[in-house]
């Protein structure tokens, strides 16, 4: 009887380990897709010949060591018949608590009559979405599914068992329809079976998909049958723009052989995934050049003639140097109507010859990095910088000021220096962070302020935030963080302020990397910054009057110091040519 017990506890372990960890998501898997076998992986079934066992074992109460095993078997058996009945009713209404509702209206239980018009939803969510978008009479894909409220969609073949449906979380709200004019979709061909921040592919993919996206795109991410769901970055998993398929098969691949048995299903999830976007432009990541991707290939080849959608293959490496070879032509040759996509212009002849075709049928798009994910840099500092263009000037300063100080802090001064710098042909920008605007004293700061910017003409170079924001929010000020992310889009930090004693807003543009151009008057300043590390002008303080100010000179000291800011200019660089913003434009060009 002692061993009859313990092969009852190990049973639980192993039962509990098949249903909870990753290393047996394959059989289970191939489990759920056999329903002769469904029966014994049902955990209602298991709860109740758990159920059973503890019963009968009842009589064996009388042995002292008897209770310390039967009775947690016992308990645990009617918690796992409650998961089982949850597992029952979920898999009987097959949808979520708002299709109940749904159902229930649909059945007047609630009141509203049942629609006698209304289409029969498909099991299968590829082939759900499919049907939706093809309705018109004249063949024509007019529209889309968006799986609100959170429209992360992951669609798992023959997901139908309780853990399927946990890892897959299919979402079965009615989708909205959109007009073709108004939206555009992309499709990211992978492979991948999570999102990982180690892996580049990954990144650049969250990349493309975060920039179409703010552009209005809709986009669609196929991944590995097997997808880590969890992997996905909060700010796109309840995006309704944002929709994944975990339809990819699940094979073991070898490199530059074709696994004949896998084409066919490699193509009809790679063809699925198209058809249920309708059409638009797709990118597959690396399956046309790795060595272990040549199944994916073929299949590529199988869907030349896709004419709904225009295929770009990105490689994310340079051309291979392996000769060519009848075995591996599938991923040395680029189906017909596809492009390629190579990171970079150097290498655009050497793709030509690798692949056999024209300079023509390649697009250069690099991989771009945005600066606030990146950074992890505040959302709302971010917007607030984009409205006001900080990135996109030649020079940008972020200006902290108490409005009824503002002329202590010498606000006047940079806007004249910034002036300066304008009337040699650069762009400027300044977004004055106006605290405590709401009291007379501060109305009437900012109102000449302001005044100094109409009279020098600079209405479209100088930003107030309060403006942007409300004066409300700008009563207390930002929040340190806001003020550093903002201040880490900027370039040059100003200050002549008429006295200090050790400021902060030095040290945090000093921090952000910002050209430092500091008021001489001031010589506790140099205990902060040293000499040689900023520019230095005598602005005038409570120490010595300044006899008038060459905002000239001082426009010339720092076009002279940013001829040799090598890392400042690097930085500038990559936030106006790589930014989210720039590859969303190059991205939305390839639709024309």
């Amino acid at each position: 009887m002692e061993h009859f017990l313990m092969l009852v506890l190990v049973a639980l372990s192993i039962h509990r380990l098949w249903l909870y960890e990753d290393i047996f998501m394959k059989p289970r898997l191939w489990v759920s897709r056999r329903p002769w076998l469904k029966p014994l992986y049902c955990p209602a079934c298991f709860a109740f010949w758990a159920g059973v066992i503890a019963l009968g074992c009842i009589p064996l109460l009388q042995y002292s060591w008897a209770p310390y095993i039967i009775l947690p078997i016992a308990a645990y058996a009617p918690l796992r018949a409650a998961v089982g009945l949850q597992t029952g009713l979920r898999r009987f209404f097959k949808m979520n608590s708002v299709g109940l509702v749904n159902a229930l209206n649909e059945a007047g239980v609630l009141g509203t009559a049942p629609s006698a018009t209304k289409p029969k939803k498909a099991e299968d969510p590829v082939t759900y979405a499919r049907d939706e978008i093809g309705k018109q009479e004249d063949g024509s894909m007019n529209t889309i599914p968006s799986k609100g409220p959170g429209a992360t969609i992951v669609s798992i073949s023959d997901a139908e068992c309780a853990d399927c449906e946990r890892n897959s979380k299919i979402m079965a709200q009615p989708p909205k329809e959109y007009p073709v004019s108004d939206v555009k979709r992309i499709v990211h061909l992978t492979a991948l079976r999570a999102f990982s921040p180690a892996y580049s592919v990954s990144n650049v993919v969250l990349e493309h998909a975060r920039a179409a996206i703010a552009k209005g795109v809709y986009v669609c991410v196929v991944v590995n049958e097997l997808f880590d769901v969890d992997s996905i970055p909060e700010d796109l998993k309840w995006d309704n723009r944002f929709m994944l398929k975990a339809v990819m098969p699940v094979r073991a691949f070898k490199e530059d052989e074709v696994l004949e048995d896998s084409v066919d299903s490699v193509t009809h999830a790679i063809r699925g995934a198209l058809m249920s976007m309708g059409r638009g432009i797709a990118f597959t990541h690396d399956l046309l050049f790795s060595s272990y991707h040549l199944t994916h290939a073929k299949s590529l080849h199988n869907l030349a003639s896709f004419p709904a959608f225009t295929i770009y293959h990105v490689c994310h490496s340079g051309p291979g140097g392996a000769a060519y070879a009848d075995s591996i032509k599938y991923r040395r040759r680029l189906p017909e109507g596809h492009k390629l996509v190579c990171l970079n212009y150097h290498e655009v002849h050497a793709f030509s010859e690798y692949y056999a075709t024209d300079a023509e049928s390649i697009v250069v798009l690099p991989n771009h990095k945005d600066a606030g994910s990146f950074f992890d840099l505040d959302e709302e500092a971010t917007a607030l910088a984009k409205k006001a263009d900080i990135s996109l000037a030649d020079y940008a300063q972020v200006f902290p000021v108490s409005m009824p100080r503002h002329k202590a802090k010498g606000l006047h001064h940079v806007v004249a220096t910034l002036h300066a710098l304008k009337d040699h042909g650069l762009s400027v920008r300044l977004l004055v962070i106006d605290s405590h605007v709401n009291s007379p004293e501060g109305d009437k700061s900012l109102a000449e302020a302001k005044q100094q910017v109409y009279d020098l003409n600079m209405r479209e170079d100088v930003f107030f935030a309060s403006d942007i924001i409300g004066k409300g929010a700008m009563e207390k000020g930002l929040s340190q963080k806001q003020v550093a992310s903002l201040m880490f889009y900027a370039n040059l930090f100003i200050f002549p302020s008429y006295a200090e004693a050790s400021p902060l807003s030095v040290l945090e543009a000093a921090l952000a990397g910002n050209m430092l151009v500091l008021n001489n008057d001031l010589p506790q300043l140099s205990d902060i910054v040293p000499h040689k590390s900023a520019i230095w002008f005598p602005f005038g303080s409570k120490y010595k009057k300044a006899n008038g100010i060459d905002y000239q000179k001082v426009a010339e000291q720092i076009l002279y110091a940013g001829t040799w800011d090598k890392v400042g200019s690097s930085k500038r660089n990559i936030l106006q040519r790589f930014s989210t913003e720039a590859l969303g434009d190059r991205i939305i060009d390839l639709f024309n």
